[in-house]
């Protein structure tokens, strides 16, 4: 085998000849046809030695899978690969294609194809990999189209995926779940309810616990499922009145004379209103009256009016009222009680023209 190169000289081709070698030359033009290409050389080899490559600049892009190539009239299908087609544009117009002479197969093989091929080829094993003790895997069309499958794995009761319990960072294991202690529990808040028994013996709360209806109905207190235990409340209540007689003032101011009273009331608190009736019993002109409501020692209220008489036939009286809340902290009595300027004052326990009853009373609601 004998080495061909090409030397310029003066813008022309000179084929010189060397040592026995592989043969390569600049780039030619290509004066063929499509799939078709066809380049000259000057001077032409005698014959073209295995390995010989030459770069050409095609005048158009390949079309066909089998294209051929003529060298100083010797011509050869064009492959690539070792023998693999062509595909369409695998050497394009205008761009350098470079070939290689393969003598026994007489074919050129394109160094730089333009769409490389990358072959093909099956799976024939597919593995996921140990994924213990999380997930167990298995692996579905392993030589066609792999389809993976993970399923968490079985744990024992009361366990926890966690690092190592004891010593420095270690690789997580499954292991049984840490009791939490009180002294661990810094994040939580303090209870301050007093409780019996546990989660398991709890009992379970309605899941519509009853309210309380009706008209004054209240929540007295919960029961265990629950639900509120309603009722009313209860208050105690105290109504009296001036019975059986008048009450005569004999005296003037200074001297207070008992009008009606509750009787003996519990320590509380209390809404206390009563009323009197007063008037005069003879001729002794106009009398200022003063009451009060108290308990014999602390006054709550006070109220004043005066009365005249005027004749035996047409009596004049007037009505005080009174009023009070009041707070007692043992048993006590609270009355009304009244004083006139000129004797003989009356307090009725009837009305005095019709003898109506309830003249003069007094009533205690204890509100607290």
């Amino acid at each position: 085998m004998r080495r061909f190169a090409l030397i310029a000289m003066l813008g022309g081709l000179t084929l010189a000849q060397s040592a026995p070698l592989t043969s390569r030359y600049e780039a030619v033009m290509d004066t063929g046809t499509l799939n078709a290409a066809t380049v000259s050389l000057a001077p032409c080899p005698s014959y073209l030695p295995n390995g010989m490559e030459i770069a050409f600049l095609p005048a158009y892009s390949n079309s066909s899978t089998a294209p051929t190539l003529s060298v100083c009239g010797t011509s050869g299908t064009i492959t690539k690969l070792g023998g693999t087609a062509l595909a369409s544009s695998d050497y394009v117009a205008g761009t350098i294609a470079i070939v290689r002479y393969n003598l026994p197969s007489t074919r050129w093989e394109l160094q730089n194809p333009q769409s490389a091929s990358a072959g093909s080829g099956t799976v024939t094993s597919m593995s996921a990999g140990a994924l213990s003790p999380l997930f167990t895997t298995s692996v579905a069309t392993p030589s066609s189209t792999p389809a993976l499958s993970f399923t968490l794995s079985s744990a024992a009761q009361n366990s926890v995926f966690a690092g190592p319990a004891t010593g420095g960072a270690g690789a997580p294991s499954y292991q049984t779940a840490p009791t939490i202690s009180a002294a661990n529990m810094t994040n939580f808040p303090t209870l301050n309810q007093n409780t019996t028994g546990n989660a398991g013996t709890a009992t379970a709360l309605a899941s519509s616990p009853t309210q309380c209806s009706g008209t004054g109905s209240v929540a007295l207190g919960i029961a265990t499922s629950g639900n509120a235990n309603c009722g009313y409340p209860s208050h105690s209540y105290v109504q009296a009145s001036l019975t059986g007689s008048n009450v005569t003032m004999t005296s003037t101011t200074g001297t207070f004379y008992d009008g009606p009273s509750t009787g003996s009331i519990a320590a509380g608190t209390w809404f206390v209103s009563g009323y009197v009736t007063l008037g005069k019993a003879s001729a002794t002109g106009q009398s200022l009256d003063q009451c009060k409501l108290w308990d014999g020692t602390t006054t709550f209220a006070t109220a004043e009016t005066s009365v005249n008489y005027v004749t035996s036939a047409a009596i004049t009286y007037s009505v005080l009222s009174l009023n009070a809340v009041i707070t007692e902290s043992g048993t006590s009595t609270i009355k009304i009680s009244c004083e006139n300027s000129v004797a003989s004052g009356i307090i009725y326990y009837q009305t005095p023209t019709s003898s109506l009853a309830n003249a003069s009373s007094i009533s205690a609601v204890r509100i607290q």
